[in-house]
């Protein structure tokens, strides 16, 4: 049968268990303070590669633009050399 516990061997383990308790408690606090820091390093720097995205985005379609313009013209340009070919022949 198991024993019983003397009063004093009770509250001597009960106090065990809240040191640990606290113990781990305290472990879980610093963890949790580590991961906010991280998080915030982490939002700060999306933060950043977002901007960077947006700025290439735009651009980019600059680019698209600039080239659409150009085919138009040498599309133009084309048309004018068979005109001026046409002409000569």
């Amino acid at each position: 049968m198991a024993e019983e516990m003397s009063d004093k061997d009770f509250k001597a383990n009960v106090m065990r268990f809240i040191e640990v308790a606290n113990q781990k408690f305290d472990g879980l606090t610093s963890d949790i303070r580590t991961n906010s820091v991280m998080l915030e390093r982490i939002d700060n720097n999306l933060n950043i590669v977002t901007s960077d995205v947006s700025m290439l985005t735009k651009q980019f379609n600059d680019v698209a633009v600039m080239a659409i313009k150009d085919h138009k013209r040498i599309d133009n340009l084309e048309e004018r050399v068979d005109v001026l070919e046409a002409e000569v022949h």
